[in-house]
């Protein structure tokens, strides 16, 4: 009777495992490109639809400390098998927008790099375009 126990858990255990990975699971699936740049940090970005009427989407938050002088590289990565939309990050350093992937008409890049001007608590923000449910993935690199 133990055995059998032992059994259904073991059963229950890879069964909860293997749904957990059909989930929003895209960390390391955003590194693109790194013959020039070091991978710093990948993130997993799984968001919610936005309910209601707000000012702005539900978004992703994520500090990161960067030093002056260093060239960085955000890239983002939107899972297209369960986004219906664009996603858009933004880095923060408190609440001034330093860089965005999204023009100010509306184009979206795959990624952008700058040369940070002020060591510091930076914030990686991300969201789906008008809110909907997104799942994706950010990679923050420095240059070599």
């Amino acid at each position: 009777m133990k055995n059998k126990w032992n059994l259904i858990v073991l059963v229950l255990a890879l069964a909860s495992t293997m749904v957990g990975n059909a989930q929003c699971n895209q960390k390391n699936k955003c590194v693109q490109n790194l013959a020039k740049y070091t991978l710093l940090k990948s993130y997993n970005i799984d968001l919610p639809e936005r309910k209601g009427q707000m000012d702005h989407p539900d978004e992703a938050s994520f500090p990161a400390i960067l030093s002056k002088g260093v060239r960085y590289r955000l890239a983002g990565c939107p899972n297209k098998m369960e986004s219906k939309t664009d996603m858009v990050y933004a880095l923060y350093l408190g609440n001034d927008l330093i860089s965005t992937n999204r023009s100010k008409s509306g184009k979206i890049y795959a990624a952008l790099e700058f040369v940070c001007n002020k060591t510091g608590v930076y914030y990686l923000k991300a969201y789906f375009v008008e809110g909907a449910k997104g799942c994706g993935s950010a990679s923050l690199s420095m240059a070599k």
